[in-house]
Formats: C-alpha cells, sequence, structure tokens
C-alpha cells in the first residue's frame, strides 16, 4: 500500500490486508490460478452457503 505494508491475511476467513511492514510467515503466499469460488449467505436464516468448483 502507499504506506509500504505488506498484505497478508486476517482472521479465520484470511480477508487480505496490509498491516506489516517488514515480511514475516504470513505475509509469505503466492496466488494460483484456480477455478471461480463464491460464497452466499441464505436469506432466511443468515447461514453462509458456499460454492466451490
Amino acid at each position: 500500500d502507499i504506506h509500504g505494508a505488506y498484505l497478508a491475511p486476517i482472521g479465520s476467513k484470511a480477508v487480505l490486508k496490509s498491516r506489516s511492514t517488514t515480511v514475516t510467515r504470513d505475509e509469505l503466499f503466492s496466488l494460483e490460478e484456480s477455478l471461480p469460488q463464491a460464497s452466499f449467505v441464505a436469506a432466511l436464516n443468515q447461514r453462509y452457503v458456499s460454492v466451490k468448483q
């Protein structure tokens, strides 16, 4: 980002956020080619439905 921080997965859902200005084990990851993935929330009971191909 503009402050020189690196992306790292945060929390159980692994949301990518910039937080550290040094590279640690959390920031060491690589992006891979993959099929599309999506997750949906049911309107009736607010539970997550995950569809992965």
